[in-house]
């Protein structure tokens, strides 16, 4: 690698940063909707490889950047989704047929824990939220991404990163 780069070519830290970059104004009047769409991409991703790269850490130590290739986007979605549902203090026992013997083990170490905390649920639901968000800025041509959405999902993604971070 060149000298003075980072040691992650992905490093959500400077994906954060372009995306903050991206919501700025350089000039006079609003940054073309590009830039919003852009920065509301960013955000999912520097969000989405602060994941990767923190869980990567955990299982593979120093040889986590070969790990993180085996998060999808929708392993992590569906991640997200599953603690949201079942991890709740007051969530429901999914039942025991073998259809749901995953949620189930899930809600039970949730239920044992006394639940999931506040602040691992805002995370996961910010989390699914960027996801959905980045597919519309890249994808719908019919909707509009305003630069103040395009703030929220920043915001959203440095909660992701701090909240990762912190573990």
């Amino acid at each position: 690698m060149p000298k003075g780069a980072p040691e992650d070519p992905l490093d959500p830290r400077f994906i954060l940063e372009h995306a903050k970059s991206l919501t700025t104004s350089t000039g006079a009047g609003r940054p073309p909707t590009i830039d919003a769409r852009r920065a509301a991409s960013a955000a999912y991703y520097a969000a989405y490889h602060t994941v990767t790269k923190t869980v990567s850490c955990f299982l593979f130590g120093e040889s986590w950047i070969n790990g993180v290739r085996w998060f999808s986007h929708k392993a992590v979605f569906d991640a997200s989704r599953l603690v949201s549902r079942l991890g709740p203090p007051l969530a429901p026992d999914p039942g025991r047929d073998p259809d749901r013997v995953r949620d189930h083990a899930v809600w039970s170490i949730f239920q044992d824990a006394g639940g999931a905390r506040p602040d691992l649920l805002d995370t996961m639901e910010a989390l699914r939220s960027l996801k959905v968000e980045r597919e519309t800025a890249d994808y719908d041509r019919t909707q509009r991404v305003s630069r103040a959405t395009a703030r929220e999902l920043v915001d959203k993604a440095e909660l992701v990163h701090a909240f990762f971070e912190s573990s």
